[in-house]
Parts: C-alpha cells; structure tokens; sequence
C-alpha cells in the first residue's frame, strides 16, 4: 500500500507532537514534519525510504520529513513518537545522520517521555518547554551521531513521486506504466523497482485499486449502469479482466457488491488528503502514569 500524507494536529504554539504506543503498527504514510521513535522495551520493524530497520529496546530512528515509513511493533513494543517541525534542527542542515537507526546513548525516552507528559499536563508555557526540550535533544544527537550530507537527487524523486499518487488519481482510466515511468523520468526497469520499493506493490497493482475504487464509488450513484459502460469509464479493456480484478480487490463482482461496501482508502494515496495511519490495533497510552520495568508483567 502507499504512503499517504498525515496531519496531525499540534498545539498552539508547540512544534512538536507526542504519542506513547503499545504495539504501535500505522500504515506507509509521510508527513512535513521530522520524526523520532525511541523504544522502551519489544522491538518494531521500521520501514523507511524503502528500507528495513528493526527497532530494538534502547534504541532511536529518525525518520526525516517527507520520507515514507510505517511501523510494526512487536505485542510487547513500547515506543514514544515525537513529530517535530523542521526548523528544531535547521542549523543540521544539509546534513542528516550517517545511519537513520542509533543506540540511545542521549536518554531520548526519558526526554520525550517528560515532553509527553508536559504535553498531557497542559501547564503554562507547556509549549515554550516542550519546543525548548526537543531542540536541546536534537543538538545532542546531531552533535554525537556521525552525519552525511543528505543526497538531494532521492529527495527530488520522493517528490516526485508524491506528485505521480495525484497523477494515477486524476488520470487512472488511460494512464499507462510507460506514462508513469516517463513522468518520473526514469527506465522501465528502474521505475519499476522504484515504485515496488517506496510503495511495497507494483504499479499495476495499484493501479488497478484506483480504478476498482472509482467504479465502486460509480456504482453507489448509478446502480444500473451496464457493465460495459462500467469498465470502460474505469480503463478496463475486457469484461473478463475487469470481473477478475474486481473481485480480487473486493472480494465481490460489480453485480454482487453490497450496496453499503466501502472500499479501504487508506490503501489509496493522494498527498492532497490527511488522515491518521495509525491502525485500531495500536494502542495509545493517553494516562501519563509511570511506565513499567522493562521486561515486567
């Protein structure tokens, strides 16, 4: 599935914004803000950029802005995630650290952990502290951690990338893969691994799901729309292959699908939309209590 944009919603005057997860799982999505994950106790797969990491107790990532990741803790993972806004670290720039994954060597849990609970308290001047905490955090893992110069081409073609989602969106009934290929400026062969890498499927895939969604929504307003009619207003060439990609998106042919369905979006990604990636699974620790012991019932 791709990564869709996430908003969160900071508070007055606060550039920074606290969650504290038990078995924390969210789907691929990006925001404009920096992020960093420290982890308590359990472990989490981290995809970012494409790439596997595995978060274990006592150690951090930091996800950069606009680069999509999703995580996967274990039952037993306990995490802090801190979204930050770009300028807490702009003198870093244009470098970033060697390695997105690093041992907290800098007590982030704890320092996240008092932002956390400064951020429940809601106390005067609780944002000032919490932005003040975050910036002195940062300019020790900055000044610690072996940095690189962040490489802009991989920037450019995230963005890039980011611009296609809308492209497939608005264009799904005659887009084809050379066209997308071609908008992104690279081979076949390359796009192809490209898109798989940032988007864990294949083009076709979901290009396929754009075009499964738009006939489900078809369907909902016009009932008895034929069938031809149908496919060819969603960019399906054939009845047979329509029925067959339908029912594997849906579970359902366009003529059993029950009228109340609705179809998961969350599995379809236009940058213009925020939502919140994280899945009901998770669990958000909302009551600032002490955390247990490492490794305790």
């Amino acid at each position: 599935m791709l990564a869709k944009f996430e908003r969160r919603a900071f508070t007055e005057g606060c550039k920074v914004w606290l969650g504290k997860y038990r078995s924390l799982h969210n789907i691929p999505h990006w925001h404009y803000e920096h992020e960093l994950v420290s982890c308590l106790e359990g472990s989490a797969a981290v995809l970012l950029d494409g790439q596997q990491y595995r978060l274990e107790a006592g150690m951090c990532i930091l996800c950069p802005a606009e680069s999509p990741h999703s995580i996967a803790s274990s039952l037993d993972g306990g995490v802090i995630v801190a979204q930050f806004d770009q300028s807490l670290c702009a003198g870093a720039a244009p470098f970033w650290l060697e390695s997105p994954l690093f041992e907290d060597r800098y007590g982030s849990y704890s320092c996240m952990d008092g932002m956390y609970r400064e951020q429940e308290s809601r106390l005067a001047f609780c944002s000032e502290k919490i932005n003040a905490s975050m910036s002195l955090l940062l300019i020790e893992i900055f000044r610690n951690e072996p940095l690189v110069r962040r490489a802009a081409q991989n920037q450019k073609s995230i963005a890039r990338y980011k611009d296609l989602l809308t492209v497939i969106d608005q264009s799904f009934d005659h887009l084809s893969f050379c066209d997308a290929a071609a908008f992104m400026n690279m081979s076949d062969a390359y796009f192809s691994r490209f898109f798989k890498k940032v988007s864990g499927m294949t083009f076709s895939q979901y290009l396929n799901i754009v075009r499964v969604g738009r006939a489900i929504d078809i369907l909902a307003v016009s009932p008895d729309i034929t069938m031809a009619s149908l496919m060819t207003e969603c960019g399906f060439n054939t009845l047979r292959n329509f029925n067959r990609v339908f029912k594997s998106v849906t579970g359902y042919s366009p003529s059993t699908l029950p009228r109340e369905y609705s179809l998961d979006y969350r599995s379809l990604s236009t940058y213009e939309d925020a939502f919140d990636p994280t899945m009901d699974s998770s669990i958000l620790l909302t009551n600032p209590g002490p955390d247990p012991e490492p490794g305790s019932d």
